[in-house]
């Protein structure tokens, strides 16, 4: 039994680091157990039909960029799943995401393990932390930090769209497609190389109303297209804007005593 548990400890230790390979550096920690196999026999979707953005769409995508970034606190339910490329497998978590002026934390745990894996970018740094399954007695913690900006790291194309410069800094906008409830969604190209994105999607929901001639919709969607032909989606749901400025607490992490913790170099 106590081989088992070390043979246990070992894969988990090797499992994260595999995945920390696999995924963008703000996505650090893996996906947990919680994967499946693409199945081949699925029905692929119709493709939407990309058209070039007209004024007033661009328009209306600059004014959601303008509410994201300047709100005090964004809160949102969080659904995650993730096509790992090379392997062929969905993975999947969920749970909750604050965003703060620039600031984030992303809280999500994978539906049949509960393994929980915590982003918190704050000011300065970022930390990226897997908690082990339950089940998996003596497992460490598996924790990747780093500074926020630094010459050797790329930004990620998760958190280049939600920064507090805002999404066009980081990315132009190639097409548009219509959902059939008035949604749209937003095809972005990264402008430059430090951009650790192929591409992305950033989709809206239906006019909710205006406010002050500001067209009101639902954030929907993030999808992000990695190097590595890795899918990420990012579902949003019960999304709420307010003016007041998240507690700075909630974007300090202090890695617990059983953590195995990798420093990304300045």
């Amino acid at each position: 039994m106590a081989s088992n548990r070390v043979l246990s400890r070992k894969f988990w230790t090797l499992f994260v680091l595999a995945a920390f390979a696999l995924v963008s550096p703000a996505f650090a920690g893996g996906e947990g157990d919680s994967a499946k196999s693409k199945d081949s026999s699925k029905k692929v979707d119709a493709l939407p039909k990309i058209a070039t953005a007209t004024k007033e769409q661009i328009g209306i995508l600059e004014q959601f960029q303008a509410r994201l970034t300047g709100a005090g606190q964004v809160k949102a339910e969080l659904k995650r799943k993730t096509v790992i490329g090379l392997l062929g497998q969905e993975k999947l978590a969920a749970g909750d995401l604050l965003l703060s002026k620039g600031r984030v934390r992303m809280d999500l745990k994978t539906p049949e393990t509960g393994e929980r894996h915590l982003l918190v970018v704050g000011p300065k740094a970022f930390w990226a932390a897997t908690y082990p399954p339950s089940d998996l007695e003596g497992a460490l913690v598996q924790v990747v930090t780093g500074p926020v900006k630094s010459k050797k790291t790329a930004s990620a194309g998760f958190l280049a769209i939600l920064g507090k410069d805002g999404f066009l800094k980081s990315f132009s906008v190639s097409g548009v497609s219509l959902d059939n409830d008035g949604g749209i969604r937003y095809y972005l190209q990264p402008k430059a190389d430090w951009v650790e994105a192929k591409r992305a999607l950033l989709a809206l929901g239906p006019e909710l109303g205006k406010s002050k001639k500001t067209s009101v919709r639902d954030f929907r969607e993030i999808k992000i297209w990695d190097f590595q032909d890795n899918e990420t989606q990012f579902t949003l749901g019960d999304v709420k804007f307010s003016k007041e400025e998240a507690q700075a607490g909630k974007f300090d992490f202090k890695p617990p005593k059983n953590a195995d913790i990798m420093t990304v170099p300045q």
